[in-house]
C-alpha cells in the first residue's frame, strides 16, 4: 500500500551512531542508577517500519535520559528491516522473515527457526525477561484514502491487577485496552504477553502504545509524551524531564476497553459497509463490513472500531474491534 507523500513528516536516520549497545547486544541501551528501583524497558521498532517509536527512543538518547531510581532499557529491535524502509512504500519492511511481534513464546525462541527476527529475539529475551515493566512503542500505517489514520493514541496491556494499577497513573494515552492473556500466554508470540507479563499473578507489567500513523510529528510526539510519562510514574525521572515531553499536562479522563479481536478477511469481495475513518462506535449486531457473503457485525454493544484498513484483500486483518466498559 503506498503512502501519501502529504502524510510524512518523519523520515529514516541512520541509526548505526546506536549500534553499540550494553551487556553485548547492539542497539541495546540499558543505564543503572545505582539506586534500588524496577527496570523499566522502552523498546522501539518492534516492526521495521514503526518509526515514531525508533525517532522517540533516539531522542532519548540524544538527551541524556538517565533514571534517578532502578534501570532503564532503551531499545530498538528490528534495526535490520528499518534499514530497508522506503517511507512511500512501508510495508515490505515491517519484518525480513517473519514478524517480530508475533514470535515471543520459548517454543519459538529456542526451537530450531533461522528467521532473522528469531534471531534477533533471542540476543533481547535476556533483557526482556528481566524487565519489571516494558512499554513498547508502536504506530500504524492504516488510513482510509485520502485521511490519515483517525483514531486517537491507545495503551493496551494484558488485564491483571498490576497492569491496571500501573496504567491507571498513566494520563496519557486516553484510551486503554485491557486485553486477557490468550492460551496459556506462552504461546501467543506477542512481546507484551511474553513470559512472566502475562503472569496474573506477577508484578511484571507490559505495555503498548500504538502513538499515531507512521511518519507524522505528532506520532513522535506522543511517544516522548507517553515514555516519560511511564518514567514519572516509577518515579525514575526528575519533573524537568517530565516537562520537556509533556507528560505533566492533565489529559483527562481514561476510557477503558477490552475484548479486542482482529477479524480477517476470507474473500477478495470484502467491503466496509461506510466511510468508516476510525473510532466509530457500534451497537451489538450492527452491521461494520461484508466479506464476500459473510456479515461482519459489532459482536458487543459500544463496540468501536479502530485501525480502519482502507484495501482489504483475502488474509488480510481489516482493523480492530474492542468493546468499550467505561
Amino acid at each position: 500500500m503506498s503512502y501519501p507523500p502529504s502524510l510524512i513528516q518523519v523520515t529514516p536516520r541512520d541509526l548505526s551512531p546506536y549500534r553499540a549497545g550494553t551487556a553485548g547486544i547492539d542497539y541495546v541501551h540499558t543505564f543503572d542508577s545505582g539506586v534500588a528501583g524496577p527496570h523499566l524497558m522502552i523498546n522501539s521498532l518492534s516492526k521495521g517500519n514503526e518509526i515514531c517509536g525508533s525517532e522517540a527512543v533516539a531522542a532519548l538518547l540524544d538527551d541524556g535520559v538517565r533514571p534517578i531510581r532502578g534501570r532503564l532499557t532503551l531499545s530498538f529491535a528490528n534495526v535490520e528491516a528499518y534499514e530497508r524502509l522506503d517511507v512511500h512504500d512501508p510495508a515490505p519492511s515491517k519484518f525480513l522473515d517473519v514478524n517480530f511481534n508475533r514470535i515471543w513464546n520459548d517454543a519459538t525462541i529456542d526451537g530450531p527457526s533461522t528467521a532473522r527476527e528469531v534471531e534477533r529475539a533471542r540476543q533481547m529475551r535476556p533483557v526482556g525477561r528481566d524487565a519489571d515493566v516494558l512499554l513498547d512503542l508502536l504506530s500504524d500505517c492504516f488510513y482510509r484514502a485520502p485521511d490519515p489514520w483517525n483514531d486517537p493514541p491507545l495503551l493496551a496491556y494484558i488485564e491483571k491487577p498490576a497492569t491496571r494499577r500501573l496504567g491507571d497513573r498513566i494520563g496519557f494515552p486516553l484510551h486503554h485496552v485491557g486485553c486477557p492473556a490468550r492460551a496459556g500466554g506462552e504461546h501467543s508470540g506477542l512481546l507484551f504477553e511474553y513470559g512472566r507479563f502475562s503472569d496474573h499473578d506477577c508484578a511484571a507489567a507490559a505495555f503498548l502504545a500504538e502513538c499515531g500513523p507512521h511518519f507524522a510529528r505528532r506520532s513522535v510526539d506522543n511517544c516522548l509524551n507517553v515514555a516519560a510519562r511511564f518514567l514519572r510514574a516509577l518515579e525514575m525521572t526528575d519533573r524537568d524531564t517530565a516537562v520537556r515531553y509533556g507528560a505533566l499536562v492533565d489529559e483527562g479522563e481514561i476510557a477503558l476497553y477490552t475484548d479486542m479481536i482482529a477479524p480477517t478477511a476470507e474473500t477478495d469481495a470484502f467491503r466496509w459497509a461506510g466511510e468508516f475513518r476510525g473510532h466509530e462506535t457500534f451497537a451489538r449486531g450492527e452491521l461494520i463490513a461484508t466479506d464476500g457473503a459473510r456479515r461482519i457485525e459489532a459482536p458487543w454493544d459500544d463496540c468501536v472500531l479502530i485501525t480502519v484498513a482502507d484495501r482489504v484483500r483475502r488474509g488480510e486483518g481489516i482493523g480492530h474491534l474492542i468493546r468499550r466498559i467505561r
